[in-house]
């Protein structure tokens, strides 16, 4: 079976379990949070290519910047601050 298959598997799955109160020790609602967090990373790699590639890059770094704050927000574990990584 493709991965990209058993990935929307999984996902369709975790989100089941966790909207059912079916997910006792929280692997559905770990899957759910690793997806979300995975797409972030997925798109700081995006952001990052295109600022390294644009030369000037106001706008790239500024989207790139506001995608870790994303991730910042949404992660407990990455957490470094109430300011974020980089930009307050």
């Amino acid at each position: 079976m493709p991965v990209k298959v058993e990935v929307k598997m999984a996902i369709r799955e975790a989100t089941r379990m966790h909207l059912h109160q079916q997910d006792p020790y929280y692997l559905g609602k770990t899957m759910l949070r690793q997806s979300y967090r995975l797409k972030l990373l997925e798109k700081v790699l995006a952001k990052t290519e295109a600022y390294i590639l644009s030369g000037e890059g106001g706008r790239e770094e500024a989207e790139l910047i506001a995608t870790i704050n994303k991730i910042n927000i949404s992660s407990p574990i990455a957490n470094r601050g109430p300011q974020g990584i980089l930009i307050y």
